[in-house]
């Protein structure tokens, strides 16, 4: 019993810790930390570009999930694509602009723990492959330096 207990939190706790990937949270964490000035916009603004970016690659390149999932149109089929995880692109993008742009330490640690457990959460869930945690990881990475470069 105690087994099985333990296993069901595990696993809620995987799924709550996935959707710190989702923009909506990622937008709602970010008014909290940095309040509602310029870099609030330019970070949802490149919410927007990673959105438009992994989707165009989507579309150019279908990967199964590793649970597949079946779709019926266009919109479905994006969705059920695997490749590359936006979960991850868009979770890194956001703590990695909280990382350098805020001095305080913890939130350096929190931000490298965030994006190692989403990208981890979402191999777990059986969402993505590692490859596609990968690529989406990349994507945040290289989002995130563009925007401290030429954006923020």
């Amino acid at each position: 019993m105690l087994k099985r207990y333990t296993k069901k939190i595990f696993s809620e706790t995987i799924r709550d810790l996935t959707s710190f990937g989702n923009p909506l949270i990622l937008v709602i964490l970010a008014v909290l930390i940095l309040g509602g000035n310029l870099i609030l916009g330019k970070i949802i603004l490149g919410l927007v570009a990673i959105e438009l970016f992994c989707t165009l690659i989507k579309i150019l390149y279908h990967k199964n999930r590793p649970v597949n999932e079946a779709y019926t149109n266009m919109m479905e089929r994006i969705n059920a694509s695997s490749f590359p995880s936006l979960h991850t692109a868009r979770s890194s993008f956001v703590f990695l602009i909280l990382f350098f742009i805020i001095p305080v330490y913890p939130i350096k640690i929190i931000s490298i723990t965030m994006i190692i457990l989403i990208g981890t959460s979402r191999i777990l869930l059986k969402k993505h492959y590692l490859s596609d945690v990968i690529v989406g990881l990349l994507i945040g990475i290289i989002f995130s330096f563009i925007w401290m470069e030429f954006i923020i």
